[in-house]
């Protein structure tokens, strides 16, 4: 128990010095999940296509969130599966990078689960289920995300930009947005967006709140990089202000474009807005991620079709990021917009000074890491506990034991004495008998002798009256008699000691 709970404690430590569990996410697209099944060992898998080979530094599963069908933390996870790495071809080569075939896999809960890829080129990431999660009868298996990581950036919004058909599965079933292939790369997780421990200082950009029922223009917000940089792709991060704490992506348009323009006056070129914008599939406090290779200085969010908070139209956004050559390149840019609320933590420049509305923004490989090792922890602090009550329950079934034990040797022991002091008592009595007896024979026996033979030598000496000789006989008879009494009642007490 000492070794248990020193293990304990510097785990506890370790979690101390980690980062938290975020927030819980609820989103109305849960993620993909296959066809029920009578045997939890029948095979599933779900397949990522990325269209050509590219570099996957690692693979990170999520568990759909808690939330619609989805009951429970971890609703689905596989409990036996592997990940492997497929190259291009129909015989394409076929690397495990993780093998959870042979003992079941913990639930993860809501964390994250992150698997070594090494740097591995592969076109497309399957994960196969070889046992699945049973409720009642019913088997399947279920997954919130799949997230594959190059680098900072996520491939896996590439593959929502593809479409449907880049995600292929054994099976597939639920009603859509809830559930669908395309689900596992939308960038709905439980998670929501990756952020540190520095409180933020400010809430991000938000335009003049306008009524509904006045005229308005849809308001757009635009941020100059000063040069023409090539653009990998553009990350939103939705506002969440604690006056609207309720209210998960505050201000984020149900329909917008982005619009890229290397000079300012010329026709804009559209960035097609992933699935996961689109007003079928809000994304709450999600980041939302469009990706195209173009070059443009001038990158601007045009709102088609607004947000609407107590009556009134209003665009809000906490961060934009553009990334170019794996690096966020739009920090501290200028922000330009038609107007703007500059007070209460929003304003222009607050859209690109790396915070979202509630901590600093940080980059996703080492924060899933953190998660990742964070539910690693919690899992072995789960086992210790385990461990702590199987001895706990076997100390106290040996402890029963033990006292019934000690008590059984009590009730012997105690047994033994009441013998031996039976014992002790039955010979004090006889050697009381004896004394008794003995005194009986050698003092009153004596006595009662004496007086019966006086009263003998007094009657064969005559001269007494008639009356004394009367009386004389009758002390010798008596005394003859008691003497007799007394060597009866002697041996009858004698007789318990000798039987006889």
């Amino acid at each position: 128990m000492r070794a248990l709970a020193a293990e304990r404690t510097a785990l506890q430590e370790k979690l101390t010095a980690m980062p938290a569990a975020p927030e819980v996410q609820l989103t109305q697209r849960l993620g993909w999940h296959s066809e029920y099944s009578s045997s939890q060992d029948k095979a599933e898998w779900v397949e990522l296509n990325l269209g050509q080979a590219q570099q996957i530094d690692s693979v990170v599963l999520i568990a759909p969130p808690p939330n619609g069908a989805a009951v429970g933390k971890g609703y689905g996870f596989p409990i036996r599966f592997y990940v492997e790495l497929l190259d291009e071809g129909e015989d394409n080569e076929r690397t495990i990078i993780a093998d959870y075939t042979d003992a079941d896999f913990p639930n993860p809960g809501l964390l994250p689960v992150v698997i070594p890829a090494g740097g591995r080129m592969a076109q497309k990431v399957r994960i196969t289920a070889t046992r699945l999660c049973t409720t009642g009868e019913r088997s399947f298996c279920a997954l919130g995300e799949v997230m594959l990581l190059q680098g900072k950036q996520n491939l896996g919004a590439r593959l929502e930009a593809i479409g449907p058909n880049a995600v292929r599965a054994s099976s597939s079933q639920g009603t859509r947005p809830d559930w669908g292939r395309i689900n596992l790369v939308d960038g709905h997780t439980v998670l929501g967006p990756p952020l540190g421990t520095r409180s933020s200082p400010t809430l991000g950009f938000r335009s003049v709140p306008t009524s509904e029922g006045r005229p308005y223009d849809n308001p757009w917000v635009e941020i100059d990089l000063g040069t023409v940089r090539t653009i990998d792709e553009i990350r939103l991060f939705p506002s969440h202000p604690p006056q609207f704490s309720h209210s998960h992506g505050y201000g984020f348009p149900v329909r917008y474009q982005i619009e890229l323009r290397e000079e300012d006056n010329e026709e804009p070129r559209l960035l097609p807005t992933p699935q996961s914008g689109s007003y079928n599939a809000l994304p709450g406090d999600n980041v939302v991620t469009l990706v195209g290779a173009h070059r443009a200085r001038f990158v601007r969010l045009q709102v088609l079709d607004p947000h609407v908070s107590n009556g009134s139209v209003v665009l809000a956004m906490a961060e934009m990021q553009i990334w170019s050559e794996g690096k966020n390149i739009a920090t501290g840019c200028d922000v330009n917009s038609p107007n703007s609320t500059e007070q209460n933590g929003w304003s222009r420049a607050a859209l690109v000074d790396g915070f979202a509305s509630g901590a600093d923004i940080v980059d996703w490989p080492g924060w899933l890491v953190d998660l990742s090792q964070r539910r690693e922890v919690e899992h072995q602090l789960g086992v210790i506990e385990k461990k702590r009550e199987t001895l706990t329950q076997h100390w106290q079934k040996n402890a029963l034991g033990l006292l019934i034990g000690v008590a059984v040797a009590g009730g012997i022991v105690l047994l033994l004495w009441l013998q031996r002091q039976r014992r002790i008592r039955r010979g004090e009595l006889e050697r009381l008998r004896e004394r008794i007896a003995q005194d009986l024979h050698d003092e009153i026996g004596s006595s009662l002798g004496s007086i019966a033979l006086i009263a003998q030598d007094l009657l064969a000496e005559g001269g007494q009256s008639p009356q004394s000789r009367e009386d004389l006989t009758d002390i010798k008879d008596i005394a003859a008699e008691t003497v007799d009494a007394m060597r009866d009642i002697t041996r009858l007490m004698q007789s318990e000691r000798y039987g006889t």
